[in-house]
Formats: structure tokens, sequence, C-alpha cells
């Protein structure tokens, strides 16, 4: 059964202390459901034209075969595991995560020796899902920073995006080391991969950030939370401006004295909105999905409204982010 397991994953590989870890929990089924599915129905469209594109297969066979491993095994040299026995207190943050988003648990572990704050998902054919977050990451956060760091890596592992992320530097959508630069000259890669992938980028946002929605214990709190790591640097996202300046407080009154009872036909959103506005505003909307109470039922819907259907916040969803103008 190892040796089976070693040759489909060659991040198992690796000489490291944890490969029983990981070998447990490739076998460990997945959980899924349709009466969860929150993720952005755009996205989702948005990652099917990018698996279109001529080339992109032999361009994922291809990293995921040779560099991936290679890339990995930095973000694994010094990383310690995350379980019931060690880091407990992390551990049950993502499980409970896990269980809210009804996914499957990925490997986790902190690595201890990259000074600088990153998250790593990785996910891909034969490749198990795991999580990586250094520790000066963890040491920056808050516990309900936490949340939103580990639900934003589960998302990416139960909605496929890892891939997509590890991909783009080699599209020279994201910062990367010189092979990566040099890739698509010598690869030959689509130059319309980098116009769909900062397309993917901001709808990806709205998934994930609906993973977060789910696992936070008070999802009101997500635009306060939001600045709190845009503040702090925290790299999470692709092409993020961290810089971005904006108030929670003034995009919360926005959105309750005039986009929540706006119908989606009259919404109309400005064009210099910018893009952590868009995602709060987005992520207030989830909070009006039927989607988002199948998920916590130990929450009531309440006092929330009118409680519609995903389609509905999807298509509204598509005009706050800016997928789509309007509705005729």
């Amino acid at each position: 059964m190892s040796s089976a397991i070693e040759y489909e994953n060659p991040l198992l590989k690796i000489d490291t202390s944890f490969q029983s870890y990981l070998i447990l929990h490739s076998l460990t089924p997945k959980i899924t459901s349709e009466s969860v599915n929150y993720a952005f129905q755009t996205e989702c469209l948005s990652r099917q034209s990018l698996n279109s594109i001529t080339g992109w297969n032999k361009l994922v066979k291809s990293i995921t075969s040779t560099d991936m491993p290679s890339v990995m095994k930095r973000y694994f040299d010094g990383a310690v595991t995350v379980d019931g026995w060690n880091n407990t207190k992390i551990y049950d943050i993502a499980k409970t995560c896990a269980e809210r988003l009804k996914a499957r648990l990925p490997a986790i572990m902190i690595n201890t020796k990259i000074q600088t704050p990153e998250l790593v998902a990785v996910f891909a054919e034969g490749i198990e899902p795991c999580i990586i977050m250094t520790k000066s990451l963890v040491g920056m956060c808050s516990e309900e920073e936490l949340v939103f760091v580990l639900a934003t890596g589960i998302s990416r592992t139960h909605n496929n995006h890892c891939i997509y992320n590890f991909i783009a530097p080699y599209i020279g959508f994201a910062d990367g080391n010189e092979r990566q630069k040099n890739f698509t000259r010598i690869e030959s890669i689509p130059k319309q991969l980098n116009y769909i992938m900062t397309d993917w980028a901001r709808f990806a946002d709205v998934t994930n950030d609906r993973a977060v929605m789910i696992c936070l214990d008070e999802p009101e709190r997500f635009p306060f939370i939001l600045k709190s790591l845009s503040d702090k640097k925290i790299p999470l996202f692709m092409n993020y401006d961290n810089d971005e300046k904006f108030k929670p407080e003034s995009v919360i009154d926005d959105y309750n004295k005039t986009v929540k009872f706006t119908a989606a036909r009259d919404l109309n959103i400005p064009p210099e909105t910018t893009r952590a506005e868009r995602r709060i505003l987005c992520a207030l909307e989830f909070l009006n999905c039927e989607i988002y109470y199948n998920c916590r039922s130990d929450i009531s819907s309440e006092g929330r409204g009118h409680i519609v259907n995903k389609p509905m916040i999807d298509l509204r969803c598509d005009i706050i982010i800016g997928a789509s103008k309007g509705v005729e």
C-alpha cells in the first residue's frame, strides 16, 4: 500500500518525519454534498475556461510532476505536524472549519524555518491535500484571523484552487523564481491564460470568502478581520493590494442602507469601488443565501429578512464583483 501511494504522489518521496501522516490523510474519504455547494458559480466557469485553453493540461502535468515537488520541499523542510497532540489549538480550528464546510481536512503543518508570513495550500492529481503555514504567520494572527486563514486554505483544497495559485508565477501573474519567470518563453504558454487568470483571481476571492463566512463564529466580523489582515500585510490572495484603503464600517453601512434592499436589475456598483469593498459586499450578500444556513444549521436565519437561493446570490455577486454590468 505504502509503495503504491509513494509512486502516485511525488511529494511523499521527500524524506520527512510526517510522511506517514500524509499517507493517513490520503486514505480518508472525501465529504461532498450538493446542499453545501457554496462556490461562486462564475468562479467555477472561469476555471473551466482556463482548463480548456490549449496547452493547459501539458503545463499542469509538467509542473506537478517536476517543479511542484521541488518547490514544496522548501516548505516541508522544517515543518511540524498539526494534529490532536501537537499545536492542538490550530488543529481544533481547522477541524471545525472542515466540519462546517463539509470538506476533507487536509494535512496541516507549520514551517519553523521560513521567516516570512506565508500560507501554501497544495492539492493536485496524485498529490494529497496539504496546508503549510509559516510560524511567523501563526504568530501574527489572532484566533479569528487564524479561522480566516485556515478557512481560506481549506477552501483552496476543497475547490481545487491550488493548481491555479501554483501556476500563476509561470504565466507572469505572480512573483516567482527565474525558472518560473522564463517558463512562458520556454513552453510557449498562451498569453490568454494571464487575462483569464486576472478574472479568476477576483472570482476566487468570492468563493474563499464564503468559506470564511461559514467558518467564523461571528460572520459579521468578516470586514474587520479582512482589514486587520490587510493592515498586517499578510499575503493570502493573488495580485491583491494590501495597501488598499477601506473602512469596514462605511462598507457595512452602505450595504445595509442601499445594496441589501436593491433589486438585482437595479444594482449599480460605482466603478471606483475597490476590490476589498466589493469582496465585503459579496460576503455580506452570502448571509442572505440558503446555502449558508445549510452549512451552519446552528445559526438561525430568523431576523435576516428574505432568504434566497444560491443562483440569485451568485447573480448579485456577479454585478458586485464586476463580472456583469447589470441585469436587463
